[in-house]
């Protein structure tokens, strides 16, 4: 009988402890989260991540105005907006895209778009870091993108670039 009692009191205490430390881990991981989530929706650049079947699943803050592309697959995009390459000319297909070649793979810095809502006439320039989002297994479990508008200092380099070929 002691030994059954000694037994299920030290299962006991041992239970305990990890309850404790399980705690302890969910507070931490509670806390790493809150950082991330705080570091993230304080950027000025756009964050926005797919999973790993192309369906985007995060916006920041800063990309909260594009709400209606959560749960928007890649190729979607495609049917939303145009994109082109870097002269603003070349048509760029969704597979095209920094996003989509993530999921593949891919890591990217600084790779400049020109991107347009399909009839609008209005082009943003924007400029895009992107890499797989990999597991401890190692597995792609999706991508993430870090999206600068740059639209305005571009325009401000062309005029610039008018100015001097003026005079």
């Amino acid at each position: 009988n002691w030994t059954i009692l000694l037994t299920l009191t030290y299962v006991s205490i041992k239970r305990s402890r990890a309850t404790i430390e399980l705690r302890k881990l969910r507070g931490e991981l509670t806390d790493q989260n809150t950082l991330l989530e705080t570091i993230l929706d304080n950027m000025v650049d756009f964050v926005i991540s797919c999973d790993a079947d192309g369906k985007i699943n995060y916006l920041n803050d800063a990309a909260r105005d594009l709400d209606y592309l959560m749960g928007t697959s890649l190729e979607q995009l495609d049917h939303m907006y145009t994109f082109f390459g870097k002269d603003g000319k070349t048509h760029l297909d969704y597979t095209e895209l920094p996003i989509y070649r993530a999921l593949t793979g891919q890591v990217f810095t600084e790779y400049e778009v020109w991107a347009e809502i399909k009839g609008s006439g209005n082009r943003e320039n924007i400029v895009i870091n992107g890499r797989p989002i990999i597991t401890s297994e190692g597995k792609s479990s999706g991508a993430v993108v870090v999206v600068n508008n740059t639209t305005e200092r571009s325009r401000i380099d062309l005029e610039t670039i008018r100015t001097k070929v003026k005079y």
